[in-house]
């Protein structure tokens, strides 16, 4: 019982890459999130899945309502349709991940069902980094605090 408070799990850490200052945590409980975003062109929501493993995101799926302009239109592992939306399947790792925050995409971070737009914790055309580091369970920490 000891070993599951005191069991580290993955955390992906979201900072401003111009000043460094961390944004927000998000406890990553099942290793997993995903990159959600309105594509600029087909106006389409998009999904890159991605799951960590040994401290790396990998990009292992991503999924759009629409094939087009500045979609991937190359097979790059497999592509196949699920409930009406095109999949692709890959395998590409990532240590950090940069990107420019812009309001129309509605770049957001999903994990578990819950939705953080990154608008509400960075400026417009700021430039975010993403990465991964181990943090402790959740519970061990209220525990900490109750214990206190």
């Amino acid at each position: 019982m000891i070993g599951f408070y005191l069991a580290r799990i993955d955390v992906l850490s979201v900072y401003d890459q111009t000043t460094g200052k961390l944004l927000f945590e998000v406890p990553l409980l099942d290793d997993r999130f995903s990159l959600w975003y309105i594509h600029s062109i087909q106006l389409t929501p998009s999904y890159e899945n991605f799951m960590v493993k040994n401290g790396k995101m990998i990009l292992y799926e991503t999924v759009y309502e629409t094939v087009g302009v500045g979609l991937p239109s190359i097979n790059e592992g497999s592509f196949y349709m699920k409930d009406g939306k095109m999949v692709m399947k890959l395998h590409r790792e990532f240590k950090e991940i940069l990107l420019r925050i812009y309001p129309k995409p509605d770049n957001s971070i999903v994990v578990r069902g819950k939705k953080f737009r990154l608008m509400n914790y960075a400026g417009s055309e700021d430039l975010i980094r993403l990465s991964i580091h181990k943090g402790y369970n959740p519970l061990y920490l209220i525990w900490q605090k109750v214990r206190s």
